[in-house]
């Protein structure tokens, strides 16, 4: 069963669970967080799998046994297949698919269905709040209690059959899960790993969910929450994810350069609001360089380094600009009264989106999007304008040299795009074109769950930008 979750339904479930994550509610934010997008919250694609399990079967029951293993995100707008995979011994197996990807995995066993006895949730969404942010010596000792909260309309425009299937309050307490990871514990820096669910034999006469932490394990920041709810008893494993990687500060990077040193340069940076571009835009402005950069969502970001630099005494623009649309953007920063004497491209996908020993070539054929016809079509449209000598970098990556199992798609774009820029050296007398294979730098696309070393993007870009001038 193919299925696609939109923005609308994106909001719609934040407001029915109450979970207001910025990985799933902020496009821009989520960006600079650890899937380089915003993310479907897992519970919602759970809860699509039990609706799918519900439109087939037809009669009400209730949920005596779940597991869901939540191995990969879904980003809004992507398209999951929801496939039943066997019923064997009660138990219903379920599998959710990006593609090649196995993104979540349920085993699932009905029950007979249980009467409700009482109002045990109250009605309408829960109160819009900020999330928390524990310490890790909060979390180790965190507990509480929470109300469940069940908003029938909402839920019946999202899961019908589900709706109208399952226990209400089992319902309500499958959504305080997500509302308790990604607002309370671990709250703002969280991402959902596993969920289990017992029934209880005997309700509860209350409304309250309770949670504590049972273990945090401060080496792959992982915790383990068991929970009561009024008819569910239950674990859950959630990662503290890392903060997203602040880039350099513009007030910093004199000191590093010699005064004015590319005072003479006129420089294009494409893909300059954040990670590697961020870096660049900044140390060259910071020698002296008239600096266009550009952004594709993030005008709020390159805002903000724009006024770093101005404020700091640098010259810098940014401009918006689509790949898709390269001529009508490129119009709007290069005229004949500004052309670059220099041209730096990171423009990028997030990297990280692979799964290993799977090559997929939707995957491989976004990325060379970017790496490949991108970066093509913008040199045909500068020489279009004018044709004076330009420098230009590209970056390439050491993942050529190291071939990671789980990137096969980003290395071979990325070795297309170095023979791309073979061919255009030898056939564009005016371009001198710099290819550097980059190592695993400290930028948002790089940060991770298990603290996997970066190095410091300033020395690199720097040595870089420098052998540039």
């Amino acid at each position: 069963m193919l299925r696609s979750i939109d923005y609308q339904k994106q909001e719609l479930f934040s407001r029915l669970s109450g979970d207001y994550n910025p990985i799933h509610t902020d496009a821009i934010a989520a960006r600079r967080l650890i899937f380089g997008r915003q993310v479907v919250h897992g519970i919602h694609l759970l809860l699509i799998a039990l609706e799918c399990c519900c439109e087939k079967f037809r009669y009400r029951m209730s949920i005596e046994d779940l597991v869901a293993i939540f191995h990969a995100p879904v980003g809004v707008d992507e398209e999951i297949d929801v496939h039943i995979v066997d019923e064997i011994d009660g138990k219903i197996k379920i599998k959710i698919n990006k593609k090649k990807t196995i993104c979540v995995q349920i085993i699932v066993k009905f029950g007979e269905a249980q009467a409700e006895q009482y109002n045990s949730y109250r009605g309408g969404c829960p109160p819009v709040r900020a999330c928390t942010d524990l310490s890790a010596e909060e979390l180790n000792k965190a507990s509480g209690d929470m109300e469940l909260y069940l908003d029938l309309e909402i839920g019946k425009r999202l899961f019908p059959f589900l709706v109208n299937s399952i226990h209400e309050t089992q319902l309500a307490e499958i959504l305080a899960s997500t509302r308790l990871v990604g607002m309370e514990c671990p709250g703002k820096n969280s991402i959902f790993s596993e969920f289990k669910l017992n029934l209880k034999r005997e309700q509860d006469h209350s409304s309250k969910f309770g949670y504590e932490v049972r273990k945090f394990d401060r080496r792959f920041n992982l915790l383990n929450i068991t929970y009561k709810g009024v008819i569910s008893l239950g674990k859950i494993m959630a990662f503290l994810r890392p903060e997203y990687q602040p880039q350099v500060e513009f007030s910093t990077l004199p000191k590093h350069l010699k005064h004015r040193e590319f005072s003479n340069q006129k420089v294009l940076v494409i893909g300059g609001s954040r990670g590697l571009g961020e870096v660049t835009t900044k140390i060259l402005a910071a020698g002296g360089a008239d600096v266009r950069f550009t952004y594709f969502k993030g005008y709020r970001d390159a805002k903000v380094i724009e006024n770093e630099i101005k404020q700091g005494g640098g010259r810098a623009r940014c401009y918006n600009f689509d790949l898709k649309d390269v001529n009508r953007d490129l119009s709007a920063i290069v005229d004949c009264n500004w052309f670059p004497t220099h041209f730096y491209y990171f423009a990028t996908p997030f990297i990280f989106c692979g799964t290993k020993k799977v090559f997929n070539s939707s995957i491989y054929n976004e990325f060379c999007k970017y790496y490949v016809h991108g970066f093509n079509d913008l040199i045909d449209a500068l020489n279009q304008i004018s044709r004076p000598s330009i420098k230009v970098f590209y970056p390439s990556s050491v993942a050529i040299d190291e071939l990671p199992e789980d990137m096969g798609e980003y290395v071979s774009a990325k070795i297309a795009g170095e023979y791309l820029c073979k061919i255009l050296a030898k056939t564009r007398s005016n371009l001198d074109i710099i290819v550097h294979r980059l190592p695993r730098l400290a930028t948002d696309q790089t940060v991770n769950l298990y603290g996997i070393e970066c190095q410091d993007p300033i020395a690199v870009l720097k040595k870089i930008v420098k052998n540039m001038n």
